[in-house]
């Protein structure tokens, strides 16, 4: 299961006036503001090519695995794991800023949170199918943090800010008339905002399309967070002495967004655009189908100077003018664009597909790496154990640990000894005395402005089966429809998130007593699970700030039974998708295995095997293949078992001996002699493979 991303934008307007506070009810909490809605400024103007060099600082810094990214789009599974491997890891870093607006100091960010944005930005141009190898440096970055102080300071967006403005400075107003900028977001969230490009003055998608300009190879970022009653800000520099240069090799010749292919609801945004360096759209028509059924669009003004010359439109039913969140599809969508009337261009039409999936749900081509091997494996002994490839994998990492029973149940009378407590948690304590499910204490979780999300994070992952139910204790009260209480599920340590609970505020009072409730856990039997209590704002709208009693989410009397954990885990990267496990000592263990890619993100952890090692083992299984038989329509592969035992056989195959191997759904295996002799049948393949008997 996996989780999508962090849904960044939601619509803006509130209905304000079911949320007010009456002053003759003074005993009710105060509901308030939250930081300013994300704005953006005008996207910024194309710089002269020959003073572009001046905007460059030189010494750009590589940081580590942020880009040289590609995807095959056309691959569901593949887009899949890279959304979850390099977007998802780039949110929820921390800014750890030490930027000080009041005092005008600009301050800087933390390397990773320097790193995600790169990775944001990386990821989008990868998608976009073009070079997305973009660095940073040290240079434009502290420039960029001038410029972010002061946009907030400021609470106004210009690229060309006058010396009257607060925090004004020479590197901070050169990186206004560079940089994209924003205030009410920040980081990689503001990369999103970007994309997304909404308002009435962003029509043109300018940022989108400076964002994925092919042949820049340089940004920087500056980030500052939202203090007291000023709004986070960023600016992210786009201009580099590669603008105008020559075109690098792209993908698809057009770059579009959303891009051909498959691609995450959560970033696909109400303005489409298609883009190609030189081409008139000024008399161009885009035509949008969804299932053969005619979609109606509009476009936008036609306005070349951003990027690469853009077409821009969108489908009816949309307002441009607020963030809005492309609708969750209920199933894989699938729709056919076709842009014509295109002048100089090599050709006045182009045709491709975008389809529209939900990264929380797998695809029928997603492949879990279940491993397969003894089930009593030898003390002492190097026992062999396999999974299946994964396509795009650079490595996998497989681990052992010792199984035992774990339960849980927590009333927070211990304080936080189960859990972490999120980092932003500080201005109030966790643990309260009031109001109560049961005991003398409870957990708490609230958002003291500026607000930020907060969570309760189960510090052991463990194993649950068929049945396992989380059940705890929960009340909702003094919360805005903009705070939501969130049940949160991991199967890649904590680098993505899946709800499973969800349940958002009223406005008002909310319940007045504890409920029970319930979350089944089936969906994650025989997967290594993590499990997070989340208390969630949008980042919209408004919020009740306080941290009294009655005020925000209070989770009390939780219980998970019935479920097992790993201890003594151990665990090793392979090139391939095999292994020897060799067992220290007699007992219960658990295998698993999960997938790597680009050398650095793992992705989820297959299902546990669990094996019990014994002394002597399974004796390994020798098998012979026999000459293949050929017929016009079948190939037959005759084997025989030599010595050992099995319990099952696979036939896999593959294209070439060190490629990918998985198993051939088609073959059909027929007992010759029991216990002896054996033969797979299939139908005869179109084009070469090779093909291996494996036995457990």
């Amino acid at each position: 299961m996996n989780s999508p991303i962090s849904r960044l934008f939601l619509t803006v307007a509130v209905t304000f006036s079911a949320l007010l506070v009456s002053a003759a009810r003074a005993t009710e909490p105060r509901i308030e503001m939250g930081p300013l809605a994300v704005r953006l400024g005008d996207p910024p103007r194309a710089p002269d090519r020959l003073a572009a060099s001046n905007s460059v600082i030189v010494a750009p810094r590589l940081l580590s695995a942020t880009g040289g990214f590609s995807v095959n789009t056309a691959s569901r599974e593949s887009v899949l794991n890279f959304f979850h491997a390099i977007f998802g890891t780039s949110d929820g870093v921390s800014m750890e800023s030490t930027a000080d607006v009041a005092n005008c100091i600009a301050g800087s960010t933390s390397l990773s949170y320097q790193e995600a944005v790169l990775r944001r930005i990386n990821w989008f141009r990868a998608m976009a199918g073009i070079p997305a190898s973009v660095t940073s440096d040290d240079g434009n970055h502290l420039k960029c943090q001038e410029t972010a102080l002061m946009l907030s300071a400021e609470n106004s967006l210009s690229h060309f800010p006058p010396p009257d403005w607060a925090c004004f400075s020479e590197d901070g107003a050169l990186g206004a008339k560079n940089s994209n900028i924003a205030i009410g977001s920040a980081g990689p969230d503001a990369i999103t905002a970007y994309m997304l490009d909404y308002g009435a003055n962003n029509a043109v998608v300018g940022h989108r399309r400076w964002l994925l300009y092919p042949q820049t190879q340089f940004m920087a970022t500056g980030d500052v967070p939202a203090q007291s009653n000023r709004s986070r800000a960023n600016a992210v520099w786009v201009f580099d002495d590669h603008f105008g240069g020559p075109r690098p090799s792209v993908r698809d010749e057009f770059i579009a967004w959303p891009p051909k292919g498959f691609v995450p609801y959560t970033t696909v945004f109400p303005r489409w655009s298609f883009s190609m360096p030189d081409a008139d759209f000024s008399g161009a028509m885009v035509t949008m189908r969804s299932n053969g059924v005619v979609v109606p669009v509009s476009l936008e003004p036609y306005e070349p100077g951003s990027g690469e010359n853009t077409l821009v439109w969108y489908p009816a039913g949309f307002d441009n003018n607020v963030p809005v969140a492309w609708p969750r599809p209920v199933q894989d969508t699938v729709f056919q664009i076709t842009v014509a009337s295109v002048l100089s261009a090599p050709a006045s039409t182009y045709s491709y597909s975008v389809t529209v999936f939900d990264p929380a749900v797998p695809g029928s081509d997603t492949p879990l790496p279940s491993i397969r091997g003894p089930s009593k494996p030898a003390v002492g002994q190097g026992n062999a154990y396999s999974f299946p490839a994964v396509a795009g994998a650079s490595s996998y990492e497989w681990r052992s640990s010792r199984r035992q029973a774990f339960s849980l149940s927590d009333g927070a009378e211990n304080g936080t000894a189960n859990f972490d407590v999120d980092a932003s948690i500080g201005s109030y304590s966790v643990i309260a005395d009031h109001p109560v499910a049961a005991g003398s204490k409870t957990f708490h979780l609230a958002h003291p402005g500026p607000p930020v999300s907060q969570s309760l994070t189960l510090r052991q992952d463990f194993i649950p089966g068929a049945s396992t139910v989380l059940t705890f204790k929960s009340r909702l009260s003094w919360a805005s429809d903009n705070q939501r209480a969130l049940v949160e599920i991991s199967a890649d340590d904590g680098a993505s998130w899946t709800v499973v609970y969800s349940q958002a505020g009223t406005g008002e009072a909310g319940e007045i007593n504890f409920l029970s409730r319930e979350v089944s856990l089936a969906g994650q039997a025989s997967r290594s699970t993590r499990i997070r209590f989340r208390y969630f704002y949008d980042n919209f709208g408004s919020y009740f700030p306080q941290t009294d009693p009655g005020v925000g989410w209070y989770i009390d009397s939780i219980a998970i039974t019935g479920v097992e954990i790993g201890v003594d885990a151990v665990s090793s990267i392979v090139a391939t998708p095999t292994f020897a496990f060799i067992p220290p000592q007699l007992g219960e263990y658990q295998l698993e295995a999960r997938s790597l890619i680009f050398g650095a993100f793992p992705l989820e952890w297959g299902p546990v095997l669990r094996v019990t090692a014994v002394t002597g083992g399974t004796t390994s299984p020798v098998i012979w293949m026999g000459l293949p038989i050929l017929s016009a329509d079948l190939l037959q592969l005759p084997f025989n078992l030599l010595s050992g035992t099995a319990g099952t056989f696979h036939l896999q195959k593959a294209s070439a001996v060190g490629g990918l191997w998985g198993d051939d759904s088609s073959a059909g295996l027929q007992t010759i002699v029991a216990g002896s002799s054996f033969r797979f049948t299939l139908p005869r393949p179109v084009a070469p493979k090779f093909f291996r008997v494996q036995a457990e």
